[in-house]
Formats: structure tokens, C-alpha cells, sequence
């Protein structure tokens, strides 16, 4: 470590685990089995820090909850409950002065012990709680929330009494200024995250809310659940160091759950609308932190759902026009899922269940959607379909005309459509997920 020569002392110890003195093939050539244990040693002050530093890491180190570990180590691509059982994971956090020279004054040294002594303390009234954001509770005081400081977090697995360590990921040079503006947008995914969840179910128990409340305020959980175990750590690291975020993974994942749900449709429309939830609340939580933490505009996105919904039904039709594939897609959906109301109740026999229309009439052979499809064997087939089963033309008349202008916008986008139809199956599902809840919405609104 520091060149010189003299005394060593072994650095075969338990206080400092992270420091292995057991070689794991292949092995030098060079070296025979008997130097192995000899193979590593520190000068008397190099031990002597290294065992200071493994004191305060074994104090400071904090194990990720469980519930945690469990979705960040879930298939991405997979909407089914696996029985998994998952490692634990550890983590340390700490904070260093960004120069030397904050340090040169004694009282000054004094004053960032302490408070570096206070990040285990949760209850004293920290400045900021770090556990929504690292998944870790560690509580950043009052005198460390200044941009002078960096935050450095490491996760690793293993089992540190045996001395077996494998590091995960090291987050270094974060700013607290960036880690409390994150903290506020959390704040602001799990409110519109449980207002969507109020909306689709008003009857939602204050337990599944606070439940939401836990899981939406947590960073590591969106990005697992947006990204996957193999970029959790590289997207973490991203939005804390305020790097660009893009949405390429969420889209495929988000759709390939949505699939895998679909061919048991409808007893699978409630999971299909959570995984609906997920996916609009992320893309909120992408907007906010492009806006107040990249501080930048972003493209057309798609808009609001509540905005859209309403823009849909109620916008002049010779006004109606979508800026992108994903609004496109939504429209489409909110319009199968109010024909797939009607369609229920005209095939409803006395007091038996009706016919789910994208069921048996869309979905065919248990396959999964495409754009062509939805355009194909719903939208342009709602008149037919209205005819064969007796449905009142006249109660649909508003839809098959809005119909009709959708119809044309997506023969004009049909390009982008191919290009991108990821997003438009996600704005579909989106629309059609949401359809059923905007009358109740302008209830509880007081809009007639």
C-alpha cells in the first residue's frame, strides 16, 4: 500500500474481512501452496488503518430489507409469482468532504464526526432519509446536506464473518442536493401512483395503500422493477449522479408482463391494470426527474391519462389529433374497452355473464396483441359486430365516429406504428386498462 519496507504485520484478521488471504485459482505459477497464507501483510500503520476502517464499516453496515431484495432480483420480463430465495444484501453508507482542507480545523473535525456518527440514526430528525433512495436506512443530518459533502454508497453480498464478500456495486461522489430532490419526486410517484390505484379501486384497504406508499417511494424498487437485476446498479448510479435515463427496457418489459397476463384474460384484467399503474407512474417519475433533475425539457410525451381520457371522449371529433405512437395506442385502447362494454351487455342472456369482446372476438387462439390485430379485428369491425348482436347504433354513434378519425390518424402513422409498436401496445393496454373508471371519475368530481 505504501511502498515502504520494514515490519509487516498479516492482514489474516476478522476485523477486516473485506481482505481475503485465501487465493482462488488459477494460481501463480510462481507461488507454492505454503506462501498462501503469507501472501498478504500490511506495514504497522497501513493494519492499523485498515483495521480502524473495518470498525467503522462492521458498525455502519445496514441489511437491505427482504421484501426489497425480492424485486430486485425478480425476472423483469416474467408477470409470475416464483418461489425464489434470495441472498442477503448489505450495505454501507458514508460521506466525505469533497477537499481535504474542510477537515484542517480540529473543531471542524469534531463537528463531521458527530454528525457522521448520526447516519445510523433514523429517529434524531435527520435532514433527509436516505432508505427511498439507496434502499438502505441511513439518515442524512443537517450539517452533511451541503454540496461540499459526497455521498458514497456500496452493496455487497456474501457473508462478511467468513470473509466472504462480493461487492455488488460502489455509488461514489454523490450530492446531497441531487439525493433530496429525488427524495421529493418519490414523494410525488406515490401520489399519483395511489391516486391512480383509487381510481381503478375505491375500495382499496388502507393497508394495500400503504403498502403502494412503500414500494413507490422506494428508487431501488422502481428500477428493478423497470429495468431488471442486471441494470438496477448501473440506473441507480445514473439518477443519483444526474445522468439521463432512458425508457427502452420499461417499455419491453412492461409489455412482455402485460402478454404473459393477457392470455388468461379477463380473470387477469386486475394484474394487467397493476402492471398498467407501474408503467404510467414510472413514465411520471421519468417526466419529473428530466424536469427538476436533468432540468430540461422533454419531447412530446404522451399526456396525462386523466387528460387523454377525457380528450378522447370529449374533444370535437374534427379536432382530434395524437402527437405520438403511445397516445395513438391509448386512444385505441379506450376505445375497445368502451365498445367491450356494450358488446357485454348485448350478449348478456337473463341473469348470465356477457361476452368478453376482446376475448372471443380479438384474441383469438390465446395470442398475443399486435397493432394490426386491434386495428383489424376490433376497430374496423365494430359496426359488424354491433349488427350481429342486436347492439342500439344509436348508443355508439359518438364512438364509431371517433372511431373513424383514429382510424385515419393511424393509417397516416402506420410507419411509426411498425417502428415503434411497443409504446403503441402500451398505450393501448393503458387505454383499455382505464376506460371503465372515467364515468366514476367525473362523479366523484361532480362533473354530470
Amino acid at each position: 500500500f505504501c511502498a515502504k519496507k520494514g515490519t509487516v504485520v498479516s492482514t489474516y484478521c476478522k476485523a477486516w474481512p473485506w481482505m481475503t488471504t485465501t487465493w482462488e485459482g488459477p494460481l501463480p505459477q510462481f507461488l507454492g501452496s505454503k506462501h498462501l497464507v503469507k501472501a498478504i501483510a500490511a506495514c504497522e500503520d497501513c493494519y492499523k488503518y485498515l483495521t480502524y476502517g473495518a470498525n467503522l464499516v462492521t458498525s455502519g453496515m445496514v441489511i437491505m430489507h427482504n421484501w426489497l431484495v425480492n424485486e430486485v432480483f425478480s425476472p423483469v420480463s416474467s408477470a409470475s409469482v416464483q418461489n425464489r430465495k434470495s441472498e442477503q444484501i448489505f450495505g454501507i453508507s458514508y460521506v466525505l468532504p469533497l477537499l481535504d482542507e474542510q477537515l484542517a480545523d480540529p473543531e471542524t473535525v469534531e463537528e463531521f464526526v458527530d454528525a457522521h456518527k448520526s447516519l445510523r440514526d433514523t429517529e434524531r430528525g435527520a435532514a433527509l432519509h436516505l432508505g427511498r433512495l439507496i434502499g438502505l436506512e441511513y439518515a442524512l443530518p443537517l450539517e452533511l446536506m451541503e454540496d461540499d459533502y459526497r455521498l458514497t454508497i456500496l452493496y455487497f453480498s456474501g457473508d462478511p464473518s467468513r470473509s466472504d464478500i462480493h461487492l455488488r456495486a460502489s455509488i461514489e461522489d454523490v450530492m446531497p442536493s441531487v439525493a433530496s430532490e429525488l427524495y421529493d419526486i418519490l414523494e410525488d410517484v406515490q401520489r399519483y401512483a395511489v391516486g391512480l390505484m383509487i381510481a381503478l379501486n375505491p375500495e382499496a384497504s388502507e393497508r394495500q395503500l400503504a403498502w403502494m406508499r412503500i414500494r413507490y417511494t422506494s428508487l431501488p424498487y422502481l428500477l428493478a422493477r423497470a429495468f431488471g437485476s442486471g441494470l438496477v446498479w448501473q440506473t441507480l448510479a445514473a439518477a443519483l449522479h444526474r445522468q439521463p435515463i432512458t425508457d427502452g427496457s420499461l417499455v419491453s418489459s412492461s409489455l412482455a408482463r402485460i402478454n404473459e397476463l393477457s392470455r388468461q384474460l379477463p380473470s387477469t384484467l386486475w394484474d394487467i391494470r397493476q402492471e398498467i399503474v407501474f408503467y404510467l407512474a414510472f413514465r411520471y417519475f421519468l417526466d419529473l426527474y428530466t424536469k427538476r433533475v436533468l432540468v430540461k425539457e422533454e419531447e412530446k410525451e404522451m399526456r396525462d391519462w386523466q387528460v387523454l381520457q377525457d380528450y378522447v371522449s370529449e374533444a370535437p371529433i374534427e379536432e382530434l389529433k395524437f402527437e405520438n405512437i403511445e397516445e395513438l395506442g391509448f386512444a385505441c385502447g379506450q376505445l375497445v374497452g368502451d365498445y367491450s362494454r356494450y358488446y357485454w351487455h348485448a350478449t348478456k342472456v337473463g341473469d348470465g355473464e356477457g361476452k368478453d369482446f376482446l376475448k372471443t372476438r380479438v384474441m383469438t387462439f390465446g395470442s398475443s396483441l399486435t397493432p394490426e390485430t386491434i386495428i383489424e379485428r376490433a376497430l374496423l369491425r365494430f359496426h359488424d359486430y354491433a349488427v350481429r348482436v342486436s347492439m342500439p347504433l344509436g348508443a355508439i354513434h359518438d364512438l364509431l365516429a371517433r372511431t373513424g378519425v383514429v382510424l385515419t390518424q393511424y393509417t397516416a402513422m402506420k410507419q411509426e406504428v411498425r417502428t415503434e409498436s411497443q409504446r403503441f401496445m402500451l398505450g393501448f393496454w393503458s387505454g383499455y386498462s382505464l376506460s371503465g373508471i372515467r364515468k366514476r371519475r367525473q362523479q366523484d368530481s361532480g362533473v354530470a
